[in-house]
């Protein structure tokens, strides 16, 4: 899909965010590399107020370490087409990019004790 479809949507995503919780997960894939390089929090803090981000210090400390404890994912988000849904019988291939694959594929299998019998009381004998 391209950009031109979704004018307004465009314009929301240019946009910061209202809540500080998503000022932060805006951000959050500056903050995870600044922390992984070594960088403190507070170094970190300072940087986000000096680029407009008004946060509290223990505030943001609670926003990452929710976001750490949550394992938020912080890559880009990349417009893509639904993928189409399998037809009666077609089995899905799991994708590495997809984290509900193996949830999808034990969804699709039967659960409990499935009986195959012909449902006459003579054979049950």
């Amino acid at each position: 899909m391209n950009d031109d479809g979704l004018p307004n949507l465009n314009q929301l995503l240019a946009e910061r965010p209202k809540t500080k919780m998503g000022q932060v997960k805006a951000a959050w894939p500056y903050i995870r590399r600044a922390l992984d390089t070594g960088h403190k929090l507070k170094a970190i803090w300072e940087r986000l107020r000096a680029d407009g981000v008004e946060i509290h210090y223990n505030r943001l400390s609670e926003c990452v370490k929710r976001l750490e404890r949550s394992g938020f994912d912080s890559r880009p988000v990349i417009a893509t087409a639904p993928r189409p849904s399998p037809r009666a019988g077609e089995k899905r291939t799991p994708s590495k990019d997809d984290p509900a694959a193996n949830l999808r594929e034990r969804l699709d299998r039967p659960s409990g004790f499935a009986f195959g019998g012909t449902g006459n009381k003579d054979d049950l004998i």
